[in-house]
């Protein structure tokens, strides 16, 4: 499956961007330089400082994918991601903030 059907399907994604240091994806955009993710969390009130972040390289692969030197691949069902992933897409849904946003956010800012 392509990554950008797996997050229109709402699939709770993983990028590995180091050892112990999985972030789940919000959003996925193209950029000239590479492709920028956005946090979950990134429209919250515990939004971090930084909740968008540019990816340099080529998105390749079914799943798991490979972006740049970084893999994505899916949250297992019942971890800590997953449900990290199901409280963020409920509050999400309350409060509009959908990929699109973020990725009109993302738009602006990059």
């Amino acid at each position: 499956m392509n990554v950008l059907d797996a997050i229109a399907q709402g699939r709770p994604l993983l990028i590995h961007v180091a050892p112990d240091n999985d972030r789940l994806i919000a959003a996925l955009v193209k950029h000239p330089k590479g492709w920028v993710f956005a946090d979950v969390g990134w429209a919250g009130p515990l939004c971090s400082f930084h909740p968008f972040h540019l990816v340099e390289g080529e998105l390749s692969g079914e799943g798991p994918w490979q972006l740049g030197d970084y893999v994505i691949t899916e949250a297992e069902p019942g971890s800590e991601q997953a449900k990290e992933w199901a409280a963020w897409t409920a509050w999400a849904k309350e409060n509009g903030a959908t990929p699109k946003r973020a990725a009109e956010v993302i738009l602006e800012r990059f």
